[in-house]
């Protein structure tokens, strides 16, 4: 059962300031990258058709009026965004994500192959002293999967920080 989103405490005084609790929302992608990915291979193996993927060298889609890039390696992925979910606990929605993948271990050996697997999480701050953690069995599994975790960090600029 999923647990109710963290609050303050009722009846502080006007103005006061709290500290602390969960990250603001956050953006997950899985993505399986390499020079030879074959997207529909992996979407085969996982029998999960990808929100993004390309081919090395295939020239990707025009934006915003300028020419599609040529993509250095290839790429498949699957993503998780603020207005697909409620879920506010970081390593429950990255298990959501998992959970869409969830085939036996040779199946994901022969998707992942040579390839580079790793979860990317963005992170959005919008207050000072944001955080999470992750359970034991949580990182057992991501490193089951030879998975690389990673993080971007984005926070509102009114809260102050070293700038380059």
């Amino acid at each position: 059962m999923k647990s109710p989103y963290p609050q303050p405490p009722t009846g502080a005084p006007t103005g006061t300031e709290w500290f602390g609790g969960p990250i603001a929302w956050f953006s997950i992608t899985l993505s399986i990258r390499a020079d030879d990915v074959d997207p529909t291979k992996i979407s085969n193996l996982l029998r999960v058709p990808p929100d993004s993927a390309w081919k090395k060298g295939e020239r990707l889609p025009a934006r915003a009026g300028r020419l599609g890039r040529l993509p250095s390696s290839g790429m498949w992925s699957i993503c998780l965004r603020r207005e697909d979910t409620d879920e506010w606990d970081v390593e429950a929605a990255i298990c959501s994500v998992l959970d869409r993948v969830a085939v036996q271990g040779d199946v994901w050996k022969s998707a992942v192959g040579g390839a580079q697997a790793r979860v990317s999480v963005g992170l959005s701050l919008e207050s000072r002293n944001r955080g999470f953690g992750f359970s034991p069995q949580f990182l057992r599994r991501i490193a089951d999967l030879q998975m690389q975790l990673d993080f971007d960090l984005y926070a509102d600029e009114s809260l102050g920080g070293v700038r380059g």
